[in-house]
């Protein structure tokens, strides 16, 4: 065999083995992105029969350089707005999603149906009811403090309910929220109790344990602490 049968030969495997690798990869991709799908459509089937209580509502996936003004002004299609905030980071970026507060049950309801899954700035946003009791007025920050927590390497699939569900032992919890980049779950989520108490008894509980089939890891959250 000459020599540059043998070049050739091995160009052609190594082509060949850069093609499966490249195939691989992109079938790899496509079964994530899938799962990924069918796992926030399963959510979004069971959000889908829940009524809209309040007549504030959360907005997520918002482009960083919203503003509050933007969002008003794109929420008023749904009706009149008493309330727009957009939710930042103790440096004071924006952390991609907002409060809106309408001045009824009603408009809200028709922001859920009218603007959820729409376009705004070049991006799907997701709107849900807000789940928190207080009024947004007054610093934010002061008002969590010590009573937030930070739960890391949770399943992709899971929703705020069996986040709320898995730590209510540790007491009152007024709010759950699974954390989200650019539409896609992170794997991690928030919970506020009604008291620091609480929130301390909930890391020393359930700091690097079992849940789910994840070892997971509970801390103060930053922002707030």
């Amino acid at each position: 065999m000459s020599r540059n049968h043998r070049k050739y030969e091995k160009r052609s495997k190594e082509d060949k083995e850069y093609k499966e690798d490249k195939e691989y990869k992109k079938d790899k991709k496509y079964k994530e992105e899938k799962k990924y799908k069918t796992e926030y459509d399963e959510e979004e089937e069971e959000e889908e029969g829940v009524d809209i209580t309040t007549n504030r509502i959360y907005i997520s996936n918002l482009d960083y350089s919203v503003s509050w003004q933007d969002l008003k002004d794109y929420m008023r299609k749904a009706g009149e707005v008493h309330f727009a905030k957009i939710l930042t980071n103790y440096d004071g970026y924006s952390k991609g999603c907002g409060i809106v507060e309408f001045e009824t049950i009603e408009d809200a309801k028709n922001a859920y149906k009218e603007l959820n899954e729409t376009e705004f700035q070049g991006r799907t946003i997701y709107i849900r009811e807000d789940r928190e009791d207080f009024k947004y007025k007054g610093n934010r920050t002061s008002h969590k403090k010590g009573r937030q927590i930070h739960v890391d390497n949770l399943p992709f699939s899971m929703n705020w309910r069996e986040l709320k569900d898995h730590f209510a032992e540790a007491g009152d919890i007024e709010r759950a929220d699974m954390l989200m980049s650019r539409g896609k779950p992170k794997g991690a989520g928030t919970i506020l109790f009604s008291t620091k108490e609480e929130a301390q008894k909930a890391i020393q509980s359930f700091n690097e344990t079992k849940f789910a089939g994840r070892t997971i890891n509970v801390k103060m959250d930053d922002y707030f602490d």
